[in-house]
């Protein structure tokens, strides 16, 4: 009698076309659609108690992203003469981007004014810092 149902456990083969797929562009939902596969969770209970295995999936996942950065410059230069869709697909592609990789695509601010240094001065000056909260200032200040 043949065995019915999903492979549960994760084989090598299984393992490198899992990161292979990964790698460019699909993500553990997609892969596990294939009958072939292990269920997702079958999958994230693998990576989550294989260390080794988990780095060679972050590894994946951020391949996965350079994917995505790449293909959006394949969209913007092909278009499929739908402007919306093609917008929608490039900024949730930067979306994701900028939150799996925020280092390299998330948005930097630049919180100091026409790029120079700001001085923060608290307490006024220097010296009314040890005074205690209460005492009043008998410079003239």
């Amino acid at each position: 009698m043949a065995k019915i149902g999903r492979p549960t456990k994760m084989t090598l083969d299984n393992q490198a076309e899992i990161l292979a797929r990964i790698s460019t562009g699909e993500s553990v939902r997609q892969i596990s659609k294939s009958e072939h596969m292990p269920t997702a969770v079958n999958i994230f209970n693998f990576i989550f108690k294989n260390d080794d295995y988990r780095i060679q999936y972050e590894n994946a996942c951020n391949n996965r992203t350079e994917f995505h950065v790449e293909e959006m410059v394949e969209i913007a230069d092909e278009g499929s003469g739908d402007t919306q869709r093609d917008r929608l697909r490039i900024d949730t592609r930067k979306w994701c981007a900028s939150k799996l990789v925020p280092k390299k695509y998330g948005e930097k601010l630049d919180l100091t004014p026409s790029g120079g240094s700001v001085k923060i001065t608290i307490g006024g000056k220097a010296e009314d810092n040890t005074k205690a909260p209460n005492e009043q200032n008998t410079d003239g200040d």
